[in-house]
């Protein structure tokens, strides 16, 4: 059995969100959480910042200009559930004093400084029905991340 049929076999029933949230729906929704502050995308380390900008707005997704680009961005508080994840940066050896997510409208992509946040959000974004339905590798890449998360591979 090739490696995308054993998560099918393993992963699939897991699934729990059929459908894509757009990234303002799933923003919208990680505020209402008492750990999760919104901030200014310019908030965001100006390195990274600047390589969201310049990866979201290549030729390669074609038609996107820098101009138009929307980004949202929140921040983890180091308080109640949100500790979670500064320990789990900090068990690692990672020294981190801020974790944020940021989101992009228009394209919908997602990231994070934080490996299991960013995992916690895809997931929650979900997966499209028809590549559900198809087994595309859309739903393998997504039944890969269940998958790690349920391994603690972040």
């Amino acid at each position: 059995m090739d490696n995308a049929q054993r998560l099918i076999e393993q992963y699939k029933n897991k699934v729990i969100n059929i459908g894509i949230k757009n990234s303002f729906n799933l923003f919208e929704d990680w505020l209402k959480k008492d750990y999760v502050i919104s901030t200014n995308f310019e908030e965001c380390e100006d390195i990274k910042r600047a390589a969201y900008i310049e990866i979201l707005s290549s030729n390669r997704l074609q038609g996107v200009k820098k101009e138009s680009l929307k980004f949202l961005c929140f921040i983890i508080k180091n308080e109640g559930e949100g500790e979670e994840y500064y320990k789990l940066l900090h068990s690692k050896g990672h020294e981190c004093n801020i974790i944020y997510a940021v989101f992009e409208e228009k394209t919908n992509y997602i990231g994070s400084n934080c490996g299991k946040l960013f995992l916690d959000l895809v997931i929650e974004r979900g997966i499209e029905e028809k590549d559900y339905q198809q087994n595309s590798i859309k739903l393998i890449e997504y039944l890969s991340r269940i998958e790690a998360l349920e391994k603690g591979w972040y």
